[in-house]
């Protein structure tokens, strides 16, 4: 018996990047460890801050989904600030957006994830439904070979963003992050390290797709 929960996502851009504006950069993956990506350049208008990160919203066509991306603050590794981060702090930085102009650039993504969660679950105390001889399952059904609990649980997850738009699936050029610049004010934002990215409702800035980007060089999550 299978249980299986899937989600499908599949949109453009409301505001597409120029394929003449993507070009090859460093991505630094650790202190002055980097790898070579490809970057799409474009200007946003929603600016997102943090104690600690600073990101933009990118918008899909029709508006009520959006690409959020945070980039910790130099000094801070991305698991260090993933740690800071619950389901309060994030919809309180996805809700409150500063709007103002933010020039851009992320890397173009194609990437895959695949990790069983047995080990995972267990660590956050699901025991007994692993067990053979002590699982409960009975109101879902009866096996006349034995006892029915959970044999594996496993997570799969595919994005990809382009120039176009993103598509996603799941089973369950400058060093800098933020510069100001006058008389014309304006925020910069470059995904050249390691940063947080999710795809969300923006009647509810409840997220549905969220992950890490490490290593664009790599085809896995």
């Amino acid at each position: 018996m299978f249980l299986i929960n899937s989600l499908a996502f599949d949109a453009d851009w409301a505001r597409k990047y120029d394929a003449n504006n993507t070009s090859e950069g460093d991505f630094f993956i650790r202190d002055r460890i980097h790898r070579r990506a490809m970057f799409m350049y474009g200007t946003e208008y929603d600016y997102l801050t943090d104690n600690g990160s600073c990101g933009f919203i990118k918008y899909y066509k029709g508006g009520k989904y959006a690409y959020a991306a945070l980039l910790p603050d130099e000094g801070i590794s991305v698991d260090e600030y993933l740690n800071t981060l619950d389901g309060t702090r994030l919809h309180k930085i996805l809700s409150n957006p500063l709007r103002t102009e933010v020039r851009t650039s992320m890397p173009k993504l194609n990437l895959d994830y695949c990790v069983p969660m047995d080990e995972i679950l267990r660590s956050m105390g699901i025991e007994r439904a692993f067990d053979p001889g002590s699982a409960q399952f009975g109101l879902i059904g009866k096996s006349s070979i034995g006892n029915l609990y959970i044999g594996s649980v496993l997570q799969k997850a595919h994005i990809e963003i382009d120039e176009e738009g993103t598509k996603a699936a799941a089973a369950t050029l400058v060093d800098v992050a933020c510069e100001e610049s006058a008389p014309h004010e304006f925020k910069v934002v470059h995904l050249n390290r390691p940063y947080i990215y999710m795809l969300f409702d923006t009647e509810t800035c409840a997220p549905f797709f969220i992950g890490v980007m490490r290593n664009p060089d790599s085809d896995t999550i």
